[in-house]
């Protein structure tokens, strides 16, 4: 999983089975209603597959109450060929890569 925590929304990328994926996860891609697994992976086994989906959940952490608090306005999604686009920040590690 990976976590970008700002001061008032956190970001996770979820790895998890297809069948116990959270409430707050972007499963469906709005302009397709495709699926919106991030790395995609054989379809042999649906219902057991690992999926990697964007999750956002509302939350101050009580570290940056008292100081600069970030929002999230937009989020982007690139190979790690392209460039990141500016005014964009990339999130390069896993957490459970380290």
């Amino acid at each position: 999983m990976v976590r970008l925590l700002t001061g008032s929304m956190a970001v996770e990328i979820q790895e998890t089975i297809f069948s116990s994926c959270a409430s707050n996860s972007i499963t469906r891609c709005h302009d397709d209603g495709s699926d919106a697994d991030l790395w995609r992976e054989s379809t042999f086994s649906l219902w057991s597959r690992p999926v990697r989906y964007l999750a956002i959940s509302r939350e101050i952490p009580e570290a940056t109450i008292r100081g600069t608090v970030s929002v999230v306005t937009d989020i982007t999604v690139v190979k790690e060929t392209d460039p990141i686009p500016h005014g964009f920040i990339a999130i390069d590690y896993c957490a459970d890569s380290l």
